[in-house]
């Protein structure tokens, strides 16, 4: 069973979303949109890691599982 993830990207302490944070996930890149999402679909079972940076924030790793279903992951970006 194929999964989704859909991803935020938030300021921590404003809590406006984040356009354009780099996220690589399992080798592959990807980026927010101007609105701060990021879908990815057809995921299969699994463990899958990621890094998310932005110019100005903290970098975070992080993990998640995907068991074939829809899953949000919101990425609380710190300011430097």
């Amino acid at each position: 069973m194929l999964g989704t993830i859909n991803v935020n990207g938030i300021d921590i302490l404003v809590k406006p979303p984040l356009a354009s944070v780099d996220i690589l996930t399992n080798a592959n890149n990807y980026t927010t949109d101007s609105d701060g999402l990021l879908t990815l679909t057809g995921l299969t079972n699994g463990d899958y890691t990621y890094t998310a940076s932005k110019t100005g924030y903290i970098t975070q790793t992080g993990n998640y599982i995907m068991q074939g279903a829809s899953l949000t992951k919101e990425l609380l970006m710190e300011a430097e």
